[in-house]
C-alpha cells in the first residue's frame, strides 16, 4: 500500500538486505492489547510482523513443530503507529493496520463505577473546603446509620452504675480467710 498516485509501482526489499524480491508477503502493523495484570498509563509500543505464507509442519523424526517460513520470525518494534508505517513504506512492503478496538482509556467510567457514583440509592455529600462532590452508596449509609442507633440507645442507669462501679460491686471470692 503506497501513500500518493504518482508513484512507479516497485518491488519490496527483502528484510535485512538492500536486494529486490516479488515474494515478500504483507507486513501487519499491530499494537497488542494491554495486559490485564498491567496498570498505569504506559504507552504500549506497535508491532511489524509478516504474515505467515506457509503453515507449521511437524518434523517426523522429534514431533517437534518446524517452521521453513523465513519471515516468520521477523517482528520489529516502533514506538508508535506513524513510525512503522513509514518504516514499511520505505522497505516498499504492503502492510495493513489492525486497530485495536479495546484501547480506548476508560480509567474515568471505571473509576466512577468503583467509587459507587452510578450505584442505585446514593446520595452525595459535599467534602468540607472543596467543592468536590463524592457519594456515598447504600452500604456505607447503612454502616452510619448503625452506628447511629449504638450511640442513640436509651440511657439505661442501671446499667451505667454497674459500668462505673464495677470492681466495687463484685462479692469478694471466698477464700476461708476473714477481713477484719
Amino acid at each position: 500500500m503506497h501513500r500518493g498516485h504518482n508513484r512507479p509501482p516497485r518491488l519490496s526489499k527483502q528484510p535485512g538486505t538492500n536486494t529486490i524480491s516479488a515474494d515478500v508477503p504483507m507486513a501487519k502493523i499491530y499494537q497488542e492489547p494491554r495486559s490485564t495484570l498491567q496498570g498505569g498509563h504506559r504507552p504500549q509500543p506497535w508491532y511489524l510482523e509478516f504474515e505467515a505464507r506457509r503453515p507449521l509442519g511437524r518434523d517426523v523424526f522429534t514431533g517437534w513443530i518446524t517452521n521453513d517460513d523465513p519471515y516468520r520470525h521477523i517482528r520489529v518494534q516502533f514506538p508508535d503507529r506513524d513510525s512503522a508505517i513509514a518504516f514499511a513504506e520505505r522497505q516498499g512492503w504492503e502492510y495493513r493496520v489492525i486497530h485495536n478496538s479495546e484501547s480506548r482509556h476508560l480509567s474515568s467510567k471505571i473509576d466512577q463505577l468503583y467509587r459507587g457514583s452510578d450505584a442505585p440509592g446514593n446520595w452525595p455529600i459535599r467534602w468540607s473546603g472543596e467543592g468536590k462532590q463524592i457519594s456515598q452508596n447504600r452500604l456505607y449509609r447503612g454502616a452510619q446509620a448503625g452506628e447511629r442507633a449504638e450511640r442513640e440507645k436509651e440511657f439505661d442507669p442501671v446499667d451505667e452504675a454497674l459500668l462505673e462501679s464495677f470492681p466495687a460491686s463484685d462479692p469478694p471470692a471466698f477464700t476461708g480467710a476473714t477481713i477484719g
